[in-house]
Order: C-alpha cells, then sequence, then structure tokens
C-alpha cells in the first residue's frame, strides 16, 4: 500500500501569527503524533502567497497507508478540528487535502 500525504493549509490573520506557530509547534502537531497514525510532519510557510489579509502555512502529515489514516479520519479528526475552532476561531482558517505519495 501507498503512504499518505495529509495536508492541512491555513490562512493566519497577521495579528494570530505568533500564537498560531507556537500553538501550530506545541499543540496541534502533538494531537497528531500521538497516536500510531501517522509517522512524521512539517510545518510550511507557503510563498508567494498575498499576505495582505494573513499568512499562509502548510501543515503535513504521514501515514503508512489509507486504511490507517482512515481509522484517524473516523476517530481522531473531528476532536482535533474541534479543538482548532475553539483556539483559532476566525483567526486561522483551514482545508485539508488527501493525498497519495506515488514516488518518494
Amino acid at each position: 500500500m501507498k503512504q499518505i500525504l495529509y495536508n492541512v493549509t491555513f490562512k493566519i490573520s497577521e495579528d494570530f501569527l505568533d500564537e498560531w506557530l507556537e500553538w501550530a509547534r506545541s499543540a496541534y502537531v502533538g494531537m497528531h503524533m500521538d497516536g500510531d497514525t501517522f509517522s512524521e510532519f512539517k510545518i510550511l510557510r507557503i510563498l508567494g502567497d498575498d499576505t495582505e489579509h494573513g499568512s499562509s502555512y502548510a501543515v503535513q502529515f504521514i501515514a503508512k497507508d489509507i486504511v490507517t489514516f482512515q481509522k484517524f479520519a473516523g476517530t481522531t479528526a473531528l476532536s482535533i478540528q474541534t479543538e482548532q475552532r475553539r483556539i483559532c476561531g476566525e483567526r486561522a482558517l483551514s482545508f485539508s487535502t488527501i493525498m497519495e505519495i506515488v514516488h518518494q
């Protein structure tokens, strides 16, 4: 089975950026890496994006296969999203993308 890349892209208000980065590093990543779903992660700043309405970042996680990811999506993902909305509100909007890694 192929590995899965779970990408969450954020648009963060400039006045919330430092707080968001601290939260992402300390809590958000930990919520994902706590179980056995993901083996690695990256936090990336998206370059060339219009920063007038905030900065864009991507947080990426690698799962060993789609079955493992689907278990996470069916159990843990909703509680992480709820916590994210509680902490960030409208100051950090996000969307996620699930991708199959075909070559590495």
